[in-house]
């Protein structure tokens, strides 16, 4: 619950979990995210052991950003 509510006050939120050995949880899902503040920022650091939001994906230095639900 106390994550939910600092991410609907957030512009930005920065992921970064680590589980050695083991995908990164879900800690931000779409339902919390569409309830965000329209142009706040996610970093998410764990991108590489899957990311720690539901709509995480890896992009590319070509096409760095990209927006889902208008965060």
């Amino acid at each position: 619950e106390a994550l939910e509510e600092e991410c609907f006050s957030a512009d930005i939120v920065v992921g970064a979990v680590l589980i050695p050995g083991a995908a990164a949880p879900k800690l931000v899902s779409r339902e919390m995210l569409s309830g965000m503040k329209k142009g706040s920022v996610l970093v998410d650091v764990a991108i590489d052991q899957g990311g720690c939001f539901e709509t995480s994906h890896a992009t590319t230095h070509a096409d760095p950003t990209y927006e889902v639900d208008g965060v």
